[in-house]
């Protein structure tokens, strides 16, 4: 119990310091729920993540990069190059994605009331569309993949690389899902109106409240702070921002804030989700909730 007093007070010493951009802490600092013992965090703490299957399949897109494979039928002869296929499309797949991650860094760094963050934000959603429109090819090995496990003299091992390929598909959607909310919750007001939450407070402990009614320039920087000791205990934690305000642009930018300075603090886009609730009254309000991203 020592150990973890210690830790939640050291923590909550560094994040007490941030100045205007105040980080409450609920409990104990960044300490969660349950802390006992000296072993701060629990990983039980940390939400687990959704069943999988539970998001609406991602969108089709029709302007699609993917190449194209040629069926083969496993009666004429399996192909035996499977595994170069994969792992080539998971080569094209990881570079689609590090474009995205570029985009959507400009949109994150960019200011909301200017002509290119709506600029930004749209060439991220393209990006997004064209990554999504790859997983085509994911799909079609995998397909290709089952069928040839069904003939009666299958290739060694093509069941085990059908269901690596599954498995992959099944990240890949999993994610882009994941960036389709993002992009929907934080989109420009000349677009149209934030789109839904995929990520919910109902239940959680939160990491951290942050009010960002006053700019500092060390905000950034002291919660680096924070999330390296989090993520010093919880390696795969990750960090679900949601903000709450009577005014949504107010709120949107507020959230916009805070999942750059994660990103700044080194955590990856698909470490970090985002959500707006709805109030009627009050200025805008940010809470971070820890997730576990394994099972």
């Amino acid at each position: 119990m020592q150990a973890c007093g210690q830790a939640g007070e050291w923590i909550k010493s560094r994040l007490m310091m941030i100045g205007n951009w105040q980080i409450w802490a609920l409990a104990a600092a960044l300490t969660l729920s349950g802390c006992a013992g000296g072993d701060w965090p629990k990983l039980g703490s940390v939400e687990r993540p959704a069943e999988a299957g539970s998001a609406p399949a991602a969108e089709q897109a029709p302007d699609s990069p993917a190449r194209t494979l040629p069926h083969v039928s496993p009666a004429a002869g399996a192909p035996q190059d499977f595994p170069a296929r994969l792992a080539a499309v998971e080569g094209d797949l990881n570079q689609a994605w590090a474009a995205y991650e570029k985009s959507l860094d400009r949109v994150l760094a960019s200011d909301r009331g200017q002509v290119l963050f709506a600029e930004s934000w749209s060439d991220a959603q393209a990006t997004l569309s064209r990554l999504n429109g790859a997983l085509d090819a994911l799909r079609t090995i995998r397909d290709q993949a089952a069928e040839a496990a069904d003939h009666p003299q299958p290739p060694a091992d093509i069941s085990l690389l059908a269901a690596e390929a599954d498995l992959s598909l099944a990240r890949w959607r999993s994610r882009v899902m994941a960036e389709q909310n993002r992009l929907a919750v934080l989109i420009p007001e000349s677009v149209g109106a934030p789109g839904p939450n995929a990520v919910a407070a109902a239940g959680r402990t939160a990491f951290a409240h942050i009010n960002p009614s006053y700019p500092d320039e060390a905000f950034a920087a002291r919660l680096a702070d924070g999330v390296r000791a989090v993520r010093t205990q919880v390696p795969d934690a990750a960090f679900d921002v949601v903000a709450v305000g009577g005014d949504a642009a107010a709120a949107q930018a507020a959230a916009q804030r805070v999942l750059w300075a994660l990103r700044l603090a080194g955590v990856a886009h698909d470490h970090t989700a985002v959500a707006l609730l709805a109030d009627g009254t009050g200025a805008p309000q940010v809470a971070i909730y820890l997730r576990k991203t394994s099972l």
